[in-house]
């Protein structure tokens, strides 16, 4: 009973959701629920995988040369799947920093799905603008170029330029490093651990030159090399700036600041802040950096469909998180319930700016007298989705209204009926309502419910 409950919460996570429940048992007998301590090693690079992993609980990292780390990862995030789709080697080492417990899906496994299920495999296609990322819905480091994370305009300093006067640059510009020009040329660098390290730890005066505390010849990045590149890089060599090159000339500047704020803006990453929000308003900072993410998206080159996706994965996220604070205050449900997205959410269509499509579906067992606690519940919910810029639905078509908020059987009258009488409003009801997808909840209530009513619209060529 426990290793099904643990594969019905991998069909929770996107893209797992998209998959057909009746597919539970079928993973159960092949995908592994595995824990690991903290430290302990879950690959390799450049050794097999296992398979692909799925972040259930805890965190990794990722680490490049020395054992630095480039890459943190959380509850929902996967690994390994770039690796398992091509030749089956780790492309990073990876470890667990905390107890953390994931899901294996072995890779001939994960490869069938891909195959089998469109909508699933859509994820991991590549994109049409790089053969280096991850697919449609990659973002942040694994998708942005060195020239859409960079300073464009790198400050410089001449080689006999002091050390006082490199400090006061730096302070001005509220920046931590000059890159040391002769000319056009490039001799070094000055942060403000070398002013630190080899001015003041020293007793050195001000007074010296630049070209003495500097690093010579830095070590340099193209352009077009991509954010995590330069991580790597960053790590590989202990430092914390790189200047930018093209063609011999110096066109801008990246450090890990810049590397790590984009790295933070990706949607998994707020998922993963979402999920331990302990208020709306918690949530809707979070969803304040959608305006970001859509930017990387769109300079990565993701298709629109996938952006839309992407960002319905945050609303899920943040719908969810006021589901479970909504229990936790009101106490448990008198009946089974699920809660429904429709409308651009249900089609997992959003975009920066949405409205609300929502409502519920009771077990057949609720009593009158259960409507208040779920009238509560909607409106908690509800408003916590405002409070983060969900706006409520001119057209009333929210759970908060009595009239999607129903038992099971009436929902089952309501399609019927529609789909019966076509009328104008039943066209305008069924345009919202047949998008409907379960968001948390007892999803049985739905899954039969579905069934019956695209049935049922089968056999009615009139509304068809």
């Amino acid at each position: 009973m426990h290793a099904q409950l643990s594969i019905e919460a991998l069909l929770r996570h996107p893209p797992f959701d998209m998959l057909p429940q009746d597919i539970a048992e079928e993973l159960n007998d092949k995908v592994i629920r595995a824990t690991y301590e903290p430290g302990e090693l879950l690959f390799e690079q450049g050794k097999p995988l296992a398979g692909v992993f799925v972040i259930e609980t805890g965190g990794t990292q990722s680490e490049g040369a020395g054992g630095a780390v480039v890459s943190r990862r959380g509850p929902g995030d996967m690994l390994g799947q770039k690796g398992t789709l091509s030749d089956g080697l780790a492309r990073v080492t990876t470890r667990a920093v905390e107890l953390t417990t994931l899901f294996i899906l072995p890779p001939d496994t994960f490869r069938n799905l891909v195959r089998s299920y469109p909508a699933f495999g859509a994820w991991f296609d590549r994109s049409s603008t790089s053969g280096d990322d991850d697919g449609p819905y990659a973002t942040g480091l694994t998708a942005l170029r060195v020239a859409d994370l960079m300073a464009a305009s790198p400050v410089t300093c001449a080689p006999g330029s002091t050390a006082t006067e490199a400090a006061r640059v730096m302070r001005d510009r509220k920046i931590n490093s000059v890159l040391v020009t002769d000319g056009a040329d490039l001799t070094g660098i000055v942060t403000s651990r070398d002013l630190t390290g080899k001015v003041l730890a020293e007793g050195l005066t001000g007074d010296i030159p630049v070209s003495q505390i500097m690093t010579p010849n830095p070590v340099t990045i193209p352009p077009s090399a991509l954010g995590l590149d330069a991580l790597v890089m960053l790590a590989d060599h202990g430092i914390s700036h790189l200047p930018v090159a093209e063609g011999g000339a110096i066109v801008g500047m990246i450090g890990k600041t810049d590397l790590f704020r984009h790295q933070a803006a990706t949607a998994s990453h707020m998922i993963a802040e979402i999920v331990e929000a302990c208020d709306a308003e918690a949530m809707a900072a979070v969803v304040a950096r959608t305006p970001e993410l859509l930017g990387q998206l769109v300079s990565a080159g993701v298709s629109p469909s996938a952006i839309c996706r992407r960002i319905t994965d945050i609303t899920d996220a943040v719908t969810r998180r006021l589901l479970i604070l909504a229990e936790q205050k009101l106490g448990p449900p008198p009946v089974p319930y699920l809660w429904a997205a429709c409308g651009s959410q249900g089609r997992r269509e959003q975009t920066g700016v949405s409205d609300q499509d929502n409502c519920l579906i009771l077990d057949d067992a609720v009593q009158p007298e259960d409507d208040a606690y779920f009238a509560a519940l909607a409106k908690f919910v509800s408003d916590g989705l405002a409070i983060c810029g969900f706006i409520y639905c001119p057209g009333d078509m929210m759970a908060t209204n009595p009239r999607w908020r129903q038992p099971r059987r009436v929902w089952r009258d309501y399609f019927a009926g529609w789909i019966a009488k076509p009328d104008n409003e039943a066209q305008m009801l069924a345009s919202v309502m047949f998008d409907l997808r379960a968001i948390g909840g007892d999803r049985e209530l739905f899954d039969d419910l579905q069934k019956e009513t695209l049935q049922l619209a089968r056999s009615n060529s009139i509304f068809v």
